[in-house]
C-alpha cells in the first residue's frame, strides 16, 4: 500500500468514532446533585438531567471523581416486587433525548467517599463518552429530602423513595444508601 492510501486509512480510522457518535460536547447536564448520606456511608448517589443536544447518539461509558474511590452508571428497577440495582456498562442517549438520573431509576453510584460530603459541599464528577471526550460537572450535595424531580408514579414501588414533603427518619435505613426511607419496614 502506498503512502497516500495509508494516510487516508489512518485518517478515516481516526475520524470514524466522531462520524458515528456525538461527543461529550453535545451532552447537556442540568441540576446535578448528590444525595447527602449519613457519616461513614460506603456510597452515595448522584442525580441530574442529561440531554443529547447533538444530532448523533451519545454514549456515556464511565464516570469518575477525586472525591470517590469509584463511580459507576447504575439503574434501579422493580422486578417481581423486589427493588434491584444493576451496573450499566454504557448509557446511550439518542439525538434530542432527555434522561433523568433520579431516585429509583438511572443514577450515578458513587462509592468509597474520600471525604465526608455534607449538604452545601460540591464535588466534581467527570462523565466520559465513548469517543474519549469527557465533561466535568460540578455536583451539589443536598439533604436526602430535597428532590427537585418528581418520583415514580407509584412511590410504594421502591421502599427507599421518599417524596419531598416526607422528612428523613431519625433512624437511618440500613438497606438503602441514603437513609431516606420513612417506612417502618426500614427503621430499627
Amino acid at each position: 500500500m502506498n503512502l497516500k492510501y495509508t494516510s487516508l486509512a489512518v485518517a478515516l480510522a481516526l475520524l470514524a468514532p466522531s462520524l458515528a457518535w456525538a461527543s461529550c460536547s453535545d451532552l447537556k447536564v442540568e441540576d446535578p446533585w448528590i444525595r447527602e448520606a449519613p457519616p461513614g456511608a460506603p456510597a452515595m448517589a448522584g442525580f441530574a438531567q442529561l440531554s443529547n443536544k447533538g444530532g448523533k447518539p451519545l454514549t456515556l461509558v464511565s464516570a469518575s471523581s477525586p472525591d470517590f474511590g469509584s463511580a459507576e452508571l447504575h439503574q434501579s428497577s422493580l422486578e417481581a416486587g423486589q427493588a434491584r440495582m444493576r451496573k450499566l456498562d454504557t448509557l446511550t442517549l439518542d439525538p434530542g433525548q432527555v434522561l433523568r438520573l433520579e431516585p429509583n431509576s438511572y443514577h450515578l453510584m458513587l462509592m468509597q467517599p474520600v471525604r465526608g460530603l455534607v449538604s452545601g459541599d460540591q464535588s466534581l464528577i467527570e462523565l466520559r463518552c465513548d469517543d474519549t471526550s469527557s465533561a466535568v460537572v460540578k455536583f451539589a450535595v443536598r439533604p436526602p429530602t430535597v428532590l427537585k424531580f418528581q418520583g415514580p408514579a407509584n412511590p410504594e414501588a421502591h421502599h427507599c423513595w421518599a417524596p419531598p414533603a416526607t422528612p428523613a427518619p431519625a433512624t437511618r435505613c440500613s438497606r438503602c444508601c441514603s437513609g431516606c426511607c420513612p417506612r417502618a419496614c426500614c427503621r430499627g
